[in-house]
């Protein structure tokens, strides 16, 4: 059940359930996987989301390395801007994870879309042909 779904932050609004970013109304392209990564930090409602934890929902059943994470965050930050006082909405928490600061009082969401989106990402990134190779190693000595 989802109680509240759009999640305010300065200029900027997202919509868990449509995965849809406008800032001042005006529509925001994200890449999927940055988009992934603002729908889990928006859903911590302000808290650390740990980077195990978003290699997990973002890349669900695959290898990546620890720099793709940062790479998408990069890209975030670049589309949310600075805010006029200069600081920005995605924050690292050295040794842990990421968290989004500045979200309005009342707009954070409480739902049950992080299982759901898990699921909808795995499935999505499982049939676009990814050049990410699975967790599940073969099988060794197997014939």
């Amino acid at each position: 059940m989802v109680l509240n779904r759009e999640v305010k932050f300065g200029r900027f609004a997202l919509d868990l359930v449509s995965r849809r970013l406008t800032c001042a109304g005006e529509d925001i392209t994200l890449g999927s996987r940055s988009l992934d990564i603002l729908c889990e930090l928006a859903d911590a409602a302000g808290g650390v989301v740990e980077k195990d934890r978003l290699m997990e929902r973002v890349w669900p059943g695959r290898i990546v390395e620890e720099n793709a994470i940062q790479v998408h965050v990069s890209a975030l930050r670049k589309a949310l801007q600075p805010s006029s006082e200069g600081h920005t909405f995605v924050v690292t928490v050295p040794g842990r994870g990421y968290r989004l600061v500045g979200i309005e009082a009342g707009t954070t969401a409480v739902s049950s879309l992080s299982s759901e989106r898990a699921a909808s990402t795995f499935e999505r990134h499982c049939t676009s042909g990814s050049a990410f190779t699975s967790s599940v190693p073969a099988a060794v000595g197997s014939s």
